[in-house]
């Protein structure tokens, strides 16, 4: 995605994000809508032109819409699969109970083991 006359992502001011050194952003998936997500990674991320929450995944679609849409992140996905399928995503922040961070953080390097 050329960021050049890009709205689909924009700064914390509202402003198209403009990166000249790099052709795209990075992008970060989220998996879960935890309450440590806002503050671990959302608002991180908004201070910077380099990063941007591209989606967030959850068991259940309508919980990440509506974390999705008080976060103004602009997709959800209703499984975590689907997340570490999505090509678009490039980093994944896990989100979820302490018992499922080894699982889904290998699942992130090798899928098929998810």
């Amino acid at each position: 995605m050329s960021v050049q006359g890009s709205t689909q992502f924009r700064s914390a001011t509202g402003g198209p994000i403009a990166r000249p050194w790099r052709s795209t952003l990075i992008k970060i998936g989220i998996l879960g809508a935890a309450g440590i997500a806002p503050s671990a990674v959302i608002q991180p991320a908004r201070r910077r032109n380099d990063v941007v929450v591209a989606a967030v995944a959850s068991r259940n679609a309508g919980v990440a819409g509506e974390y999705a849409a008080a976060h103004g992140t602009p997709r959800h996905l209703g499984d975590y699969h689907s997340s570490l399928a999505d090509q678009e995503i490039e980093l994944v922040y896990v989100a979820l109970p302490q018992s499922e961070h080894a699982r889904w953080s290998i699942a992130a390097v090798h899928p098929t083991w998810g």
